[in-house]
């Protein structure tokens, strides 16, 4: 039986070419046991979504499952489901299907669909094909198109490029960069010195007031201050009783 099985595999590679696929099949009545129930539905494959009508025009689903969600494939050979061709074990149901043409593309179709450890009769392994596999998981390296979504054809996505992470150009053993000093504030402007004491001669003074206050004007101001004082007074002499000169300071 080795030989025939392994023409068998041969040929159902060859049939099943692509992820999409339809034909009728029976399948167990929400769950229940097939021997007891069966309802003939037309099922249609394209890419990991499963979907079937009562109708072969699909105007009428009844129900749908995604493929990726199978947790394994069974052939029983006793129970309650045996005379299926696969039983169909989701997170959520089960669903025995007996295929009525083209049983060995179906199996292919399903068996290849899932991972080969979710796949529970031994017999049922020769079906299935890594090429396919790769296909319906949407791999690179496959010629096979995967369809994404019921109706829409996709294309494998290529992995976009990550950044590459920023290289430190730092090391633990190097001391850390010390700040620059800041610059000191500019020094404030020294004030003027105040100018000297305005040293005036009365407003009108004689001849005689004039020299007893030059006189005494000398050891008290500076000499600028004494001839400009002086020229000041000579501009005042005139009459009124000028008040005393100052006194020098000692």
């Amino acid at each position: 039986h080795k030989g025939q099985n392994e023409a068998v595999s041969i040929e159902h590679k060859l049939i099943m070419t692509s992820t999409q696929k339809s034909g009728w099949a029976l399948k167990s009545h929400r769950g229940k046991s097939f021997c007891k129930r069966q309802e003939k539905r037309f099922f249609v494959v394209e890419g990991n979504f499963v979907s079937y009508y009562k109708n072969g025009n699909k105007s009428n689903r009844t129900g749908k499952f995604d493929m990726r969600t199978i947790v394994s494939l069974s052939c029983p050979e006793s129970g309650e489901h045996v005379g299926c061709h696969v039983l169909i074990k989701l997170q959520s149901k089960t669903i025995a299907v007996k295929f009525e043409d083209d049983q060995e593309g179906w199996m292919a179709c399903f068996c290849s669909a899932v991972a080969l450890e979710c796949i529970k009769t031994p017999s049922l392994e020769q079906y299935h094909s890594a090429d396919l596999h790769a296909s319906f998981r949407g791999k690179p390296g496959s010629n096979i198109s995967a369809t994404s979504s019921l109706g829409t054809t996709a294309t494998p996505r290529p992995a976009e490029p990550q950044p590459p992470e920023p290289v430190s150009t730092s090391y633990r053993d190097e001391p850390s960069p010390t700040p620059a000093p800041s610059p000191a504030p500019a020094p404030e402007p020294e004030p003027e010195p105040a100018p000297p004491p305005k040293f005036e001669p009365p407003p009108t003074a004689s001849p005689a007031v004039v020299r007893t206050w030059v006189e005494a004007a000398k050891k008290a101001l500076p000499a600028a201050a004494v001839a400009a004082s002086g020229l000041l007074l000579v501009s005042r002499i005139g009459g009124g009783r000028p008040p005393p000169p100052p006194r020098a300071e000692r």
